[in-house]
């Protein structure tokens, strides 16, 4: 996993996106870890996203500059709605740059750590797949609550999740 994820990575890396003069930096160095290759698939998704050409020229005509433009239709998933209103937000979050995470001292990070189902369930890379694939689309969650490898730790986690969120309120 870790060897397609550079190999793929070193052939988009220097590529400026499509229809734009915006080139991303050169990639940060993958490690060997599965943080690592998390890190990896992120910004190889980033590198790989392709936006709408004439959402893009559209932009432009407004003013915006293209890495701006590039992480708005990303974010948006390529619809001018979403793009439009991430721009004109006050706050323009981008989801894979959040690098903060569950608070170490946290009730909920506490539970799925000491959990038995959640620390045997991460032993199994089909989880990390299911994880992904969730990010990628939510509506996955359900494939893999089908799936008899992957449901006993995602049904866990979501248990401790939401108990832990109506615990806080």
């Amino acid at each position: 996993m870790h060897a397609k994820v550079l190999n793929r990575l070193a052939h988009c890396s220097n590529r400026p996106v499509t229809g734009t003069t915006f080139t991303y930096p050169r990639p940060p160095k993958i490690e060997m870890t599965p943080l690592g290759i998390v890190t990896g698939l992120i910004e190889l998704k980033k590198r790989e996203f392709r936006p709408n050409q004439a959402y893009l020229d559209s932009f432009r005509a407004m003013g915006y500059q293209d890495p701006e433009i590039v992480d708005a239709l990303r974010v948006g998933k390529n619809s001018r709605i979403n793009a439009s209103n991430w721009l004109l937000s006050e706050e323009r979050v981008i989801l894979e740059d959040i690098a903060s995470g569950l608070d170490p001292s946290s009730r909920l990070l506490n539970s799925l750590v000491t959990n038995p189902v959640v620390r045997l369930g991460f032993k199994n890379p089909k989880i990390l797949q299911a994880f992904l694939g969730i990010v990628e689309s939510s509506s996955s969650a359900t494939l893999w609550l089908s799936d008899p490898d992957t449901a006993p730790v995602l049904s866990t986690i979501f248990k401790l999740y939401h108990s832990d969120k109506h615990m806080s309120n």
